[in-house]
């Protein structure tokens, strides 16, 4: 017998691309969690292909587009969204818990189902690099976007130690600035007075544990991931338990999208350089909350918003 599957993330572009209604939107990227796909829409059948990245076997795509529309959700399926898989291996699942329980030995890598590649990987089919293209998506979908900054002690197979972070959440009327230290790490920073010299908003003590709530907390609300260094900030949330490809349709990353806006740069460049080139005034970089205040002030001087 002859499988035939498509991306799970070409599924949910094409499911929410369709939404009626930004109700709908939000509710049917509530249910297209993975773990819900299994105790609520009631498939089990995972068809992976590199790492974590999987998809799903298209009579149970159908089986989830008429699940949804029993729980009275608006939608037309955007079919010219939907990518084939040429090359995956299946794995069926007891429940929401097994699948959660597979991601976890992965990223752990303690499974020999494939070998371990980066998570970087999970991103590439939803990430924008043209400047064009993330104009035109902006202007079709309005969307939520958190811009992140992370800074880090250490970071080890066996030694992670984020040491405080900083977000811009933009909800399509208001933004709002936010700075964190991260209580058992942040006494760890070399030049430790920065952390004290964010320049949007007052600076907040909160838990390990807190953070990776309040990440989570942020990026279920969250249509499109900001950052300079996409990479980075992917690697820091992932060693954290989060994966960004679940929670969001689209990330931006600067560092690209500079080089597309000004083409005489062959290389991506730093925040540093970018900002400069922008002429955008700035100072204390390397404070979490400020590079990711300046870098949401640059992709807005980018796109001329």
């Amino acid at each position: 017998m002859i499988f035939e599957a498509f991306s799970f993330s070409s599924i949910r572009a094409s499911i929410l691309s369709g939404a009626h209604s930004m109700e709908d939107h939000h509710k049917i990227k509530l249910e297209l969690q993975p773990a819900n796909i299994i105790d609520s829409l009631g498939v089990n059948t995972f068809c992976f292909y590199v790492n974590k990245s999987f998809g799903i076997l298209k009579n149970d795509f159908l089986k989830i587009v008429k699940a949804l529309k029993k729980k009275n959700l608006n939608f037309d399926v955007k079919s010219d969204s939907l990518r084939e898989l040429s090359d995956f291996h299946i794995i069926k699942f007891t429940g929401g818990a097994a699948l959660i329980e597979y991601f976890q030995n992965v990223s752990m890598n303690n499974t020999d189902e494939r070998p371990r590649i980066s998570e970087n990987q999970l991103l590439r089919e939803c990430t924008i690099v043209r400047l064009q293209d993330c104009k035109e998506y902006y202007a079709k979908n309005k969307p939520k976007i958190l811009c992140l900054d992370v800074e880090i002690q250490t970071n080890t197979d066996k030694d992670f130690k984020p040491t405080e972070f900083g977000l811009v959440y933009f909800d399509g009327d208001k933004e709002i600035y936010e700075h964190f230290l991260i209580e058992e790490f942040y006494k760890l920073k070399v030049g430790g007075a920065l952390q004290r010299k964010f320049h949007f908003g007052k600076t907040s003590i909160v838990s390990y544990e807190e953070f990776v709530d309040i990440m989570a907390g942020y990026l279920d609300k969250t249509d499109m991931f900001l950052a300079h260094s996409v990479n980075s900030e992917n690697h820091y949330l992932s060693r954290a338990g989060i994966s960004l490809s679940y929670f969001v349709d689209a990330v931006v990353d600067t560092q690209f999208l500079y080089k597309d806006y000004d083409r005489k740069h062959v290389k991506p460049v730093s925040l540093i350089d970018m900002l400069t080139y922008l002429k955008i005034p700035f100072k204390n970089l390397h404070n979490s909350g400020n590079d990711a205040a300046f870098t949401w002030l640059a992709f807005k001087k980018i796109m001329d918003l």
